[in-house]
């Protein structure tokens, strides 16, 4: 099973910036990537960075609702490499 550190370094840009919660299974993405964090039991927006998840959610969101149910014949991976083009 792939690890979420593994997707990112496998499908992300070497240049991208990637901001994350603060928990502590990112914490090597910093090796590979610029990597920002906030901490969302104290603020929504890091006042130090002004790193924020909020932008990633809503998109995911929106992705998650044109994305078919998983009982259908293609797969959520085919259905996401769209929106990876």
């Amino acid at each position: 099973m792939e690890t979420l550190n593994t997707i990112i370094t496998t499908h992300a840009m070497s240049d991208s910036i990637v901001i994350t919660d603060c928990w502590k299974g990112s914490n090597e993405i910093q090796i590979f990537f610029e990597h920002m964090t906030v901490n969302h039991s104290e603020n929504y927006v890091n006042p130090e960075t002004g790193a924020t998840t909020n932008t990633i959610k809503g998109t995911w969101n929106d992705i998650k609702h044109q994305v078919v149910p998983r009982n259908r014949v293609i797969s959520i991976k085919q259905q996401l490499s769209f929106f990876s083009q």
